[in-house]
């Protein structure tokens, strides 16, 4: 299922998605100098279809879903932490699932480590760290 998402000025230029900034400008574009009607355009991505919407003085994003599935533990995530995670899923971030609340409370990680998967994955490290969740296994 889709998410929607508002972007405003401020929040595009601290995005750690830089790569939507030309669907915006597009978006602006078409719907402002060339005065589209619509109320949506889509656009094709590598990830699905994006559609932007115009709210106002806002345009609206509408992000094609990007179910996790499991995946192996790559080694520089099981090294980082002490306890290593029990389950690791990805999609295009990586979710890694751990055994026990407190091991998240207490996590310590290697950062070395996680900077050379991030390096890997061709992603800034700051992206990769962000988008490693954590989740307690009942």
């Amino acid at each position: 299922m889709p998410c929607n998402v508002t972007v405003t000025r401020e929040s595009l230029f601290k995005s750690s998605h830089p790569h939507l900034l030309p669907v915006l400008a597009s978006a602006f574009v078409i719907f402002s100098i060339l005065g589209y009607k619509e109320k949506a355009i889509s656009f094709t991505s590598k990830s699905g279809e994006l559609i932007v919407s115009k709210n106002g003085q806002w345009f609206e994003m509408d992000f094609p879903a990007q179910p996790a599935k499991p995946c192996p533990i790559p080694d520089e995530i099981r090294k980082a932490f002490k306890s290593p995670p029990v389950e690791c899923l990805k999609s295009q971030d990586y979710i890694v699932v751990f055994e026990d609340e407190t091991i998240i409370l207490t996590a310590k990680p290697d950062l070395s480590r996680l900077k050379t998967k991030a390096m890997q994955e061709g992603i800034p490290y700051q992206t990769l760290i962000n988008s490693i969740l954590h989740k307690t296994v009942n």
